[in-house]
């Protein structure tokens, strides 16, 4: 095989204008671009669907409760929800026979029974005061037991309501007519159903779950080398790859794993994609930093100093930059401006033009 040395020799041959060992500008007409093989594009500025990727997990997020658990020990006696199907916050899923709700209830009606009478009392005395039959101690004692029976009765409200009893049947006098004992376990969030625990007719002891939630809120997972992690700061807006949905940076742990020196991060989209927890996507980190974006073939290294070819009137410049690695480009912060034209293809060329190779 030919070498290509003395061909390009032969093609920079006349072109250079100075035996200079190392010059500022390389005098090309545009009628040798097509020649010598070299391409220009313009730069743009950098955007956030630019950036680093990493592979990345979906998942559901671990700030949102999903667990059934039953306030009330007690006998399963019906399920009201299959697994798959999908649930809103407060849709009812179980019944649940219990001994202790049982006794809750009876206080509970007890303890209107108690209000009503108090409610008398403090009408009935209220007249009396007024009509000077009553002394004001009197009075204030009656106030006092009204006060009472509104604080047992609040308190028995709250309890009934851990067993899903609602705000509507807590007003009627009698749960609406619910069967003594039994008690609706209402779903804590919106999701879908993953597992019911225990079958209909067990007994479940009270504050264990019974049910697994699936959370519709979706978080992505993502373990990243140390050295992409730590410039990352919470709040930070991510994205993915080939998506308009953002995500913001929740969790970032703040150990590096010793064996795969990694880091591992959470982040939660900024919406309810139809994503499914598992599910493997790119995420992409865009630069936090503005500048333009220089792609990767335009870029010549010589040790640790990297330039671009800026195409100018009189031919082409060779501008030093800073750089920063984005994927398999580069983000110039300074030194370019978005418009101006670099040589894409054919830097080897130019290299060697700038070199004086085939000078005089």
């Amino acid at each position: 095989m030919k070498s290509w040395k003395p061909l390009m020799l032969v093609l920079l041959s006349g072109l250079t204008t100075s035996g200079s060992f190392a010059q500022d500008i390389i005098a090309l007409q545009d009628s040798d671009l097509n020649r010598l093989g070299i391409v220009l594009a313009p730069v743009s500025n950098i955007d956030d669907s630019i950036g680093n990727s990493f592979p990345a997990s979906v998942v559901n997020s671990p700030i949102t409760s999903s667990l059934l658990n039953v306030p009330y020990g007690g006998i399963l006696q019906s399920w009201l929800v299959e697994p798959g199907q999908s649930v809103n916050a407060g849709d009812a899923m179980a019944l649940i026979y219990s001994q202790d709700l049982l006794g809750l209830e009876n206080d509970w009606h007890e303890a209107r029974i108690a209000l009503q009478q108090a409610e008398f009392e403090l009408a009935k005395d209220s007249m009396l005061l007024e009509q000077g039959i009553i002394s004001q101690q009197r009075f204030v004692q009656t106030q006092r037991h009204h006060q009472e029976a509104q604080n047992t009765l609040r308190t028995l409200n709250a309890r009934l309501s851990l067993a899903g009893f609602t705000q509507a049947e807590l007003d009627s006098a009698t749960l609406n007519g619910a069967t003594p004992g039994v008690y609706t376990l209402r779903s804590p969030v919106p999701g879908s159903v993953d597992h019911l625990m225990i079958t209909v007719g067990s007994f479940a002891d009270s504050n264990i779950p019974i049910a697994r939630i699936g959370s519709q809120e979706r978080w992505l997972s993502a373990e990243l080398p140390a050295s992409a992690a730590a410039n990352l700061a919470l709040g930070q807006m991510l994205r993915v790859e080939g998506s308009a949905i953002p995500l913001t940076l929740r969790q970032k742990d703040y150990e590096i794993d010793t064996q795969s020196q990694t880091v591992g991060i959470l982040a939660s989209f900024n919406g309810n994609p139809e994503l499914m927890a598992g599910q493997v996507l790119t995420l992409l980190i865009p630069p936090r930093e503005s500048g333009v974006l220089v792609p990767g073939n335009a870029v010549v290294h010589n040790g640790n100093e990297t330039s671009v070819y800026v195409r100018t009137a009189e031919g082409f410049e060779i501008r030093s930059l800073q750089l920063s690695p984005v994927g398999a480009d580069y983000l110039a912060s300074e030194g370019l401006q978005a418009g101006e034209l670099i040589a894409i293809r054919g830097t080897a060329i130019l290299k060697g033009m700038q070199l004086g190779l085939g000078g005089e």
